[in-house]
């Protein structure tokens, strides 16, 4: 397993990564297998399927999810249309962690905005990759 490749995150409450994948519009499943270039690996607790190679979230000796696949993973999970809003260049998946990072943090905006009575809006990603957000106060 030569090309595995892992990514750590910040991430630590799965229920929030899964609502950012959602956001983000990627297809995932709970409690899969990663398939890699020459084998798999069972019992992922979350698994970001593609057309070849998958992308794990798995927990961390630390406490964080971690981000683990294939090497050649990345470069289809950057070519996914649900990504086409961001600028996005072909890395062992660093850029991609900060993504699901920024959704995650957005689902938790979102959260915390609707248990005190108000909205956010966010824009979409600008030349860096940055949302900006707006909050909209209560009525």
């Amino acid at each position: 397993m030569s090309h595995v490749t892992m990514v750590k995150t910040k991430l630590d409450n799965l229920n929030i990564i899964e609502l950012a994948l959602k956001y983000l519009g990627l297809s995932y499943v709970p409690n899969g297998f990663i398939r890699m270039w020459n084998s798999s690996i069972p019992n992922v607790p979350l698994v970001i399927q593609q057309t070849r190679y998958d992308i794990g979230i798995v927990l961390g000796e630390d406490g964080n999810y971690t981000l683990k696949a294939d090497s050649y993973a990345w470069k289809h999970i950057y070519a996914n249309p649900a990504l086409k809003n961001y600028k996005l260049k072909n890395d062992q998946g660093e850029q991609f962690a900060g993504i699901l990072q920024q959704a995650c943090n957005i689902i938790k905006s979102q959260i915390m905005a609707e248990k005190l009575g108000h909205q956010i809006e966010f824009s979409e990603p600008d030349d860096n990759n940055v949302i900006h957000a707006k909050v909209l106060a209560r009525e």
